[in-house]
């Protein structure tokens, strides 16, 4: 919170505190203590203290500003993405784990976008299992003949890859859920030498229909 000050007041952060130094700083001003009174200067200032005075405790941290075009003083409201805790005004960034889960309310960095289109490790079975709020890059290394499960987590317009690896003795193969698709029905077949890589693009289109873009055989 930016602490509000007038001439040469302390920095308070308590309005309760606030108003108090500003009546004293008032009373003073109507005692005539001080020499170089501005007329204009104090009219303001007690039209800003009346502002204050009818402000009432939000019991919650808030930043007092003064609202130029309804002339009076008031507390800034934030917006989505942002917080204000105690004396500061922060941004509520997204972590690469809520940017992949589709978190909302949160603001994108540069950074976290970069590191969610990292590889996700997926486990090795007779069905291999995707989470991709987890990753949307996959990578697993064939331990047998597989089946691909339909993922879960999906985004709809999300793209991606997975890639595929032989085990030291190769001719795996792959199969596919039901909700993957390929053109034609022609899903594509793995390149089986040992050790052999093959990269598996993609697109969803929903949640049920994952369709395989392509695929990049014997990638060294």
């Amino acid at each position: 919170m930016r602490e509000l000050s007038l001439g040469n007041a302390p920095q308070i952060s308590e309005i309760d505190r606030w108003l108090e130094w500003a009546q004293r700083s008032f009373d003073e001003i109507e005692r005539g203590s001080r020499e170089d009174r501005n007329p204009d200067a104090l009219k303001a200032g007690l039209g800003l203290l009346d502002d204050l005075f009818s402000l009432t405790d939000p019991n919650a941290d808030r930043i007092l500003f003064f609202d130029d075009s309804e002339g009076a003083a008031g507390f800034l409201t934030v917006g989505t993405g942002l917080a204000i805790t105690t004396t500061t005004l922060a941004v509520n960034l997204a972590t690469t784990a809520q940017y992949l889960a589709n978190t909302s309310g949160l603001v994108l960095s540069t950074d976290q976008v970069a590191a969610s289109g990292a590889l996700f490790p997926l486990t090795d079975g007779a069905s291999i299992a995707w989470d991709m709020a987890l990753g949307f890059n996959a990578s697993v290394t064939l331990g047998g003949n597989r089946t691909l499960a339909n993922p879960t987590n999906t985004i709809a317009g999300r793209t991606g890859a997975i890639v595929v690896t032989q085990d030291g003795t190769g001719s795996r193969t792959l199969a596919y859920g039901t909700s993957w698709e390929a053109a034609g029905g022609v899903f594509p077949v793995l390149y089986t030498a040992v050790g052999a890589k093959d990269i598996i693009s993609y697109w969803v289109q929903s949640s049920t229909s994952i369709i395989i873009t392509g695929i990049l055989k014997a990638v060294a």
